[in-house]
Order: C-alpha cells, then structure tokens, then sequence
C-alpha cells in the first residue's frame, strides 16, 4: 500500500515542483503556513501565478493509489564530496557529478537532495516527522525529477546522522563536506 502511495506521490512531486520553484526564485518571504504558505503564494510575487493555477501544486496530499504503468526506476548514487547550504527553508545538499536515477531510456543526473520537518507532502493527511526530496536533472531536456521520501524515526544512520552534525545552523550558512552518501 505505501508503494502505491510513493509511486504516486513521485509522479504528483515532478508536477508540483513548478509552484515550489517559482516561489523560491522570489526574493518574497514564503512558507508552508500562515498568510505566506501555498494558499497565499501567487500573491507574494507576479513570478508565482502559476501556484493559483493548477491543482497539483506544493505540497499535496495523497489521498488514494492509482494503478500505473511506469518505467523501471534504477537508482544510482554514489558517495562524493558535496556542498551543504542553510537556505533559509532546508537544509540543501549539492552533489557532485555522477549519481543517477534512470527511469525507463531517460537518465537523470542527482544535483542536490534537500529536508522538510515535518514532510512537506502528505498520505490520507497525515504527515510524517521528515521528508527528503532527491532533485534530478534529465541530462536530455535538462528538466527536473523529484524522488521524494517519506522518513520515520528509526536506528541510527551513520551517513544521515554525520551529515546532521554538520547541518549549517544559520540561513545562508555553507559547510564543504567530504562525503556523501546519498543513499
């Protein structure tokens, strides 16, 4: 049931990046609540029209699962060095070159993965304590893909918890990091 739930919230999440990226290109203060969360984006700045057009937006809630037909997704990340960037709404990791996701003939080339606390997307309402969000370039069109996972409290990751010790405390903050391990 949570495949389903995932599928369909990677297909929702290369739809809704649009709004997401139209309201951080702004230099408008936006949020997630209040009079600068979503419903209010397309007012803080002529850039974000689009967020009061469409239906599938930022952040979405799944509300049920839908057969599909997909491709093959085939991951492929890699350790490397990355840059760490506070900007303000997340904490961002920018990778190095060479990570993957293919999905069917199309490959797409892993730029930065990002966190929401609490999720910023959500199944049947309900939240969960933390989101990641895997943004790919297609290395044809140069389009963005979005993986997105839902995370809950469990053992300790040694790659998560190393990359949270480093985490930027203040906006704008920059850390180099030696390794990443995406995975």
């Amino acid at each position: 049931m949570y495949r389903r739930h995932l599928i369909k919230g990677l297909v929702a999440l290369g739809a809704c990046r649009i709004c997401v990226q139209a309201a951080q290109a702004t230099s408008a203060h936006w949020g997630y609540t209040g009079p600068v969360g979503p419903e209010h984006w397309a007012d803080l700045d002529k850039e974000n029209f689009v967020c009061s057009a469409g239906t599938q937006q930022s952040p979405i809630n799944i509300n049920s699962a839908v057969k599909a037909d997909i491709p093959h997704i085939a991951i492929g990340w890699h350790k490397g060095g990355g840059n760490m960037v506070n900007n303000g709404h997340t904490i961002q990791i920018n990778m190095p070159q060479g990570s993957t996701l293919t999905r069917g003939d199309r490959v797409y080339e892993l730029v930065q993965f990002h966190f929401h606390a609490p999720s910023e997307h959500h199944v049947a309402g309900k939240s969960f304590p933390m989101e990641v969000h895997f943004v790919h370039k297609d290395t044809q069109s140069g389009t963005l893909g979005v993986l997105g996972v839902f995370l809950t409290p469990g053992a300790t990751n040694a790659s998560f918890a190393a990359l949270a010790a480093a985490f930027p405390e203040l906006p704008n903050g920059e850390v180099t990091i030696d390794e990443v391990n995406p995975n």
